[in-house]
């Protein structure tokens, strides 16, 4: 009995307006997964509205620092040209192209019975310069060279006879030095190198000879 009133029930299901159905069936279009799948990392493209990143850019190589170069020897006698000319002495073109740099010259102290402090006087020969009564003479062969040791080295000039090779930067042109003396070619010179602890001379072994006059 109870079987039979169920199936004999209808359930009446109300038809929709066409206009309802439409809309019922895109909204479930629009809600469907789609086949696209999301963009990855790899993808060349980049999404609109970003900047790419710009490209890495090789640095610039640095030029090594050029090695210094050996002083150039500069006799004395070549400072000017030689024979003199109508216009009076003229550097020589081999000096006046070592202006600024590094020179090794060779030659004798002047003799001055004025203090030296940082200061002395190159020529080709000895001179003795006396200044008390002739002042700052001429004497002085053309061939004198101003010489000024390094302001930040502690020591003056001490007067030897010797023969001396010095090395530093050549300067050329007319300067008025404090003493109302006239230098036309300067050299300054470079500080002397350390002597290093592996260059002091070996003590004489104990039963070695005595030197002549010495018991």
């Amino acid at each position: 009995m109870f079987t039979r009133c169920f199936r004999s029930q209808r359930i009446m299901v109300p038809r929709l307006p066409a206009a309802l159905a439409i809309v019922i069936g895109t909204s479930a279009l629009a809600g469907s997964p789609t086949s696209e799948k999301p963009p990855t990392a790899g993808d060349a493209s980049p999404a609109a509205g970003t900047v790419a990143p710009p490209a890495a850019q090789a640095e610039p190589i640095e030029p090594s620092p050029e090695p210094l170069q050996g002083p150039v020897a500069l006799d004395l006698l070549d400072l000017f040209v030689h024979p003199i000319g109508p216009e009076g002495m003229e550097f020589s073109e081999k000096t006046r192209s070592l202006d600024g740099k590094r020179v090794v010259v060779e030659g004798y102290m002047v003799r001055q019975e004025l203090p030296y402090g940082k200061r002395f006087l190159l020529t080709t020969r000895p001179v003795i310069l006396e200044e008390d009564e002739m002042g700052p003479g001429d004497d002085l062969p053309p061939q004198t060279i101003f010489c000024f040791l390094p302001d930040n080295l502690a020591m003056t000039v001490v007067y030897t006879p010797a023969r001396l090779r010095l090395t530093g930067t050549l300067r050329l042109g007319h300067r008025e030095e404090p003493d109302n003396m006239v230098s036309f070619v300067r050299l300054l010179l470079e500080p002397p190198e350390k002597p290093s602890p592996d260059s002091t001379p070996d003590a004489a072994p104990a039963d070695a000879p005595a030197p002549p006059g010495q018991p």
